[in-house]
């Protein structure tokens, strides 16, 4: 057996598919805005948990300073910038430099308050 629709009858079920794919799109396009303004968020929230002192120790690796420069430049012992690093590690939630640094990149395209405020003078350049 086969059923015939009317043209106005198919018509309608065709709009009426159109618009129903339009909102799905339109509501994964909303979800993912979400998540992505909700995961930039959270990042926030993390940088904003760590201590001064850790948010320096952080910004001098992402700069590429060593372990042995970011003592050097904020005056503590190479052993205090690793229990920094270990704290950054575990707030921002990832488990080495090279991780912290990728999230780093990506949180300082998205928000300006992950950017440094001082100056940061790269390892083997003079400091006027």
């Amino acid at each position: 057996m086969r059923l015939e629709l009317d043209d106005d009858l198919a018509e309608a079920l065709r709009r009426l598919a159109q618009q129903h794919q339009s909102i799905e799109l339109e509501l994964a396009a909303r979800l993912v805005d979400l998540a992505i303004r909700r995961s930039h968020y959270d990042l926030r929230l993390r940088w904003e948990s760590l201590s001064e002192r850790q948010q320096q120790v952080a910004l001098l690796l992402r700069a590429g300073f060593s372990d042995r420069q970011v003592a050097a430049q904020l005056h503590i012992t190479r052993d205090t910038v690793r229990t920094h690093l270990e704290r950054v590690l575990l707030r921002m939630g990832v488990r080495s430099r090279v991780e912290l640094r990728a999230l780093m990149r990506m949180a300082e395209m998205e928000d300006e308050s992950i950017r440094s405020d001082t100056q940061v003078t790269p390892p083997g350049a003079s400091r006027s």
